[in-house]
């Protein structure tokens, strides 16, 4: 059964300006809405208090103008509306629940931050009144619960929606993507040994022979117009203080390479080299990593964490999916840029935003890992993941064999040479 869902009211029509979500309550203390409310001790650094336009969106600014529901997106995005959360604590815990006043049945609900962005907001949709229903609601409510009632790495959490055919669990499971959008997974905890590291690369930091193990580091970076000038400055010898611990070297690349704006893929690449450093420098721990399960910690820690999420479904679904969100997914809402190229792929017809429907399906290869990772919802059929299946089995088989024949040859090797 799904959790029993309270009103809050009914919807007012100064909620006009958040078509999706509103703050309950206000921020600002006093009347929430009234022009000469001021900020209140606890919220002196709201930027609430100087910015109009986060003013506009948090409903404190009674002088704004008005924006059309369906232009809010046009100024804000969904890492914006994950970045209010980090104003203050009196907005984090302020907006830890939002109101969804679009419910079908007129009513307005307590849903979790940031409610359901870009679900049945396409121009068509607001024209229709388009919104959720309330057993919906309920249990979007129930699945995120259970989605965070153990948020370690590696705990099983999630569930099965088990709603009868026709009550739209497509859209359901499309509002739990969007209230998610954008996070990343909880990364493992690091166990390396500090100390060791750090003596080691003391080391490393003044001998030139790790010059090419520093420049494999950020080869992920040759097509940044700063590549030259950052393989210069990390190159060692550092006869200086540059880079007294690898923790300083890593912090100062991150911070050169985000301000030439590379890709977040290749941000992650770099931490996984600086990972695969680390368990090299770590001498306490090398028998520890030869082991299976010191492998399989180290496997964990070179995963490269991605906000993505894959839908794998029947192949004869593959249709209805892709046109359930050209209809009702509002794309430039979860795209970091406001464009909706990039948001959505699905296998087969490549990018959501250029397909025609019907959808004219093709043979045609899977993009690169870290080209997929940067769509927000990548859509696969069941054949496909049969495939992949199929060819990993194949080369394991591969693998397995070559390595056996191997240890064969050098035993006959072995056995001729006595």
């Amino acid at each position: 059964m799904p959790p029993s869902i309270t009103s809050v009211g009914s919807p007012s029509p100064s909620s006009a300006v958040m078509a999706r979500v509103s703050l309950s309550p206000p921020l600002v203390g006093g009347g929430g809405t009234d022009a000469n409310a001021k900020c209140s001790s606890d919220d002196s650094d709201l930027t609430t208090c100087s910015s109009p336009l986060l003013g506009i969106f948090l409903r404190t600014n009674a002088d704004a103008p008005r924006i059309d529901a369906s232009d809010m997106w046009d100024f804000l995005t969904l890492r914006d509306l994950y970045q209010l959360r980090s104003v203050s604590k009196s907005a984090h815990t302020a907006l830890e629940m939002v109101e969804y006043n679009r419910c079908r049945d007129g009513k307005d609900y307590q849903v979790p931050f940031p409610a359901f962005p870009a679900i049945l907001s396409t121009p068509e949709d607001i024209q229709n009144g388009a919104g959720l229903f309330t057993h919906q609601i309920a249990s979007l409510r129930g699945m995120i619960r259970a989605e965070n009632a153990n948020t370690a790495f590696g705990a099983l959490r999630g569930g099965v929606l088990g709603d009868a055919p026709g009550l739209g669990k497509t859209i359901t499971m499309l509002s739990l993507i969007a209230n998610t959008s954008g996070l990343k997974p909880v990364e493992p905890k690091e166990f390396y040994d500090n100390q060791s590291i750090d003596e080691h690369w003391k080391i490393m930091r003044t001998n030139p022979v790790f010059r090419e193990e520093i420049l494999r580091a950020i080869k992920h970076f040759r097509e940044s117009s700063l590549y030259p000038w950052l393989a210069e400055e990390v190159s060692p010898p550092f006869k200086d203080e540059r880079f007294p611990t690898l923790a300083s070297f890593e912090k100062f690349v991150n911070r050169h390479m985000r301000r030439a704006e590379v890709p977040q893929s290749h941000l992650d690449l770099f931490r996984r080299n600086v990972n695969a450093f680390k368990a090299g420098l770590d001498k306490r721990n090398r028998r520890y990593f030869s082991n299976e399960k010191g492998r399989r910690m180290l496997f964990e820690r070179n995963l490269v964490p991605c906000s993505a999420t894959l839908i794998i479904v029947p192949d004869a679904l593959l249709e209805h999916w892709a046109e359930q969100m050209r209809r009702h997914v509002n794309l430039g809402v979860l795209s970091d840029f406001g464009g909706t190229r990039g948001v959505v792929y699905v296998d087969g017809v490549g990018d959501l935003s250029e397909a025609r429907f019907p959808l004219n399906h093709r043979q045609m290869s899977l993009p690169s890992a870290f080209d997929l990772m940067s769509h927000a919802i990548v859509v696969v059929p069941f054949s496909r993941i049969r495939e992949q299946h199929t060819s990993a089995k194949k080369r394991t088989a591969a693998y397995a064999f070559n390595q056996y024949d191997r240890r064969r040859s050098k035993r006959d090797s072995e056995s001729l040479a006595s």
